[in-house]
């Protein structure tokens, strides 16, 4: 009789640390999904951040600007459009913007916050500090965006003022593999900088490099896709540039 209940009891011990084990393996599959929208191009929400990722084997970057009396510039066939660079009071962009060698906007070279540009040379994508920018070689660039601060660099956080004040926030990031995350928090949350930073650097988003774009009332986002507009979050501010990622012709 007790051997008869010692095999039950093994078995019913075996069943538990299967059904767990299935349990963990599932929680872990759900929490590491990426969901395909189409090819090259991916979504996922975590921790009420909204993440875009694509290799750019697909898509293209490029800067959009809007005039300060229009928000219905966006073209139907744009994929997607963030809200990118910091503006004065006078709608005009502040910081680096340049566009295939050609300069649109200067060089922002004080303060803490402007510490960060997104550059693109012969395809390939980095995020600078703005000290390393080599202003000489402006030519030999396909596209140049200056924001910031910059949030992570190498896989290591980064230290900044007020960073445990919780906003709005929109950026981008690399990651491991050199893909190009674009984020935004959701219509209903905000974040702090180290929450941010430890959600990028989580295993399922693995940020190497990582910069700030303007956040707050600017902090939008369009998503159009087969010519509609299928998701969106708009800001309380009107804004004079985005980042725009396209489907290559």
């Amino acid at each position: 009789m007790g051997s008869i209940l010692l095999r039950t009891f093994n078995l019913n011990v075996k069943k538990l640390l299967l059904i767990l084990l299935i349990m963990a393996f599932t929680n872990q599959t759900w929490a590491s999904d990426w969901s395909l929208l189409e090819e090259d191009l991916w979504k996922r929400e975590q921790e009420g951040l909204i993440l875009y990722k694509t290799n750019l084997n697909k898509f293209d970057i490029s800067i959009k600007k809007l005039s300060n009396d229009s928000t219905e510039e966006i073209p139907k066939s744009t994929e997607l459009l963030v809200n990118a660079s910091f503006f004065d009071t006078d709608f005009k962009p502040l910081g680096l913007l340049l566009e295939h060698g050609q300069i649109q906007n200067k060089l922002h070279q004080g303060g803490s916050v402007l510490t960060g540009i997104l550059v693109k040379r012969n395809g390939f994508l980095a995020i600078k500090h703005r000290d390393q920018f080599p202003i000489a070689h402006l030519a030999s660039y396909d596209l140049a965006l200056q924001a910031g601060p910059r949030i992570i660099a190498g896989g290591q956080i980064l230290s900044m003022k007020n960073a445990d004040l919780a906003e709005r926030r929109s950026g981008l990031c690399l990651n491991k593999e050199r893909e190009l995350i674009l984020y935004i928090t959701n219509k209903t949350e905000v974040i702090s900088f180290p929450n941010l930073q430890r959600i990028l650097l989580s295993k399922e988003v693995v940020c190497q490099d990582a910069l700030n774009l303007d956040g707050g009332s600017s902090t939008q986002y369009y998503f159009y896709q087969n010519g509609k507009l299928a998701d969106s979050i708009v800001g309380f501010s009107t804004v004079p540039v985005f980042l725009r990622l396209s489907r290559k012709p």
